[in-house]
């Protein structure tokens, strides 16, 4: 009751105020902020649109491996490098290939000047029909020979005469033979081809220059190309103390090469080695 006749005697002095026109107190001007600040506190939270209720992922505990992730700079390093010689020597006028070529079994990599070859198989082979016209005279004398031998019309020096006459021309028609089978063989030697299939990783020659032969050589000839088989490779690399542990043998991992970055080989650590 006494705060109740307190509020309406404060109430009935406000209006007596304000019909005279004179300001309100510094109190009603607090208690007023005081309502707004307190009305827009609670229209702030009532009025917040409400979110939706936060989910939580759960997972069964189970025992998995732990992927791990190395980065380390290195070296990509074929194990099996094949180095490319030519059998024949002379100048080279032709060569297709280049570095980054990807070439397969029999394709052309260079042609070696044929005329030194060609040559030495037209004397071969006209060697070869001499040898083959003495063998067959020197049978036909060898079997007459016998005839008379056996008459007694040539005496016994005679007849071993044209015997070993006929053997001479058989042995030298075996190695005309021989000698045609090399000379082939050597022109074929002048066309250089694949012998396996791989990229060219590396060009030792280009057109126009003299080489040594393989096999004629003492110094063992000189070395067109070479390239790594589609085999296995190694991968020469520096990795930090931390991570170098974490190297398993046998797990797979891609090897981009440096000068190839598109071509992707699949390969599988074999070995890791810590530099300081």
């Amino acid at each position: 009751m006494i705060t109740h006749a307190f509020s309406e005697r404060r109430r009935r002095g406000d209006e007596v105020d304000a019909m005279s026109g004179r300001r309100p107190s510094l109190r009603t001007i607090l208690i007023v902020a005081g309502l707004v600040v307190v009305g827009a506190v609670v229209a702030r939270f009532v009025l917040r649109p409400r979110t939706a209720p936060l989910a939580i992922l759960t997972e069964t505990v189970e025992r998995r491996d732990v992927a791990m992730t190395i980065e380390a700079t290195g070296t990509v390093e074929p194990i099996d490098l094949v180095e490319v010689k030519s059998k024949a020597s002379g100048q080279i006028l032709a060569m297709p290939v280049e570095v980054g070529s990807h070439v397969q079994v029999g394709d052309l990599l260079a042609q070696i000047d044929t005329v030194d070859v060609e040559n030495a198989y037209e004397q071969a082979s006209a060697a070869l029909r001499a040898a083959q016209a003495k063998n067959d005279i020197s049978s036909a004398q060898n079997k007459r020979a016998d005839d008379l031998f056996a008459q007694g019309v040539i005496t016994a020096d005679e007849h071993e005469s044209a015997t070993l006459d006929y053997a001479n021309a058989q042995s030298a028609l075996v190695s005309a033979r021989t000698d045609l089978v090399t000379a082939r063989q050597r022109r074929a030697d002048a066309t250089v081809r694949a012998p396996v299939v791989g990229t060219v990783l590396e060009q030792l020659v280009t057109v126009g220059q003299v080489i040594a032969s393989a096999t004629t050589s003492v110094s063992g000839g000189t070395a067109l190309l070479t390239w790594p088989t589609c085999g296995a490779s190694a991968c020469a690399c520096s990795s930090p103390r931390a991570t170098s542990a974490a190297s398993s043998r046998g797990r797979p991992r891609p090897s981009p090469s440096t000068r190839f970055p598109t071509v992707r080989s699949p390969g599988r650590s074999r070995r890791s080695s810590r530099r300081q």
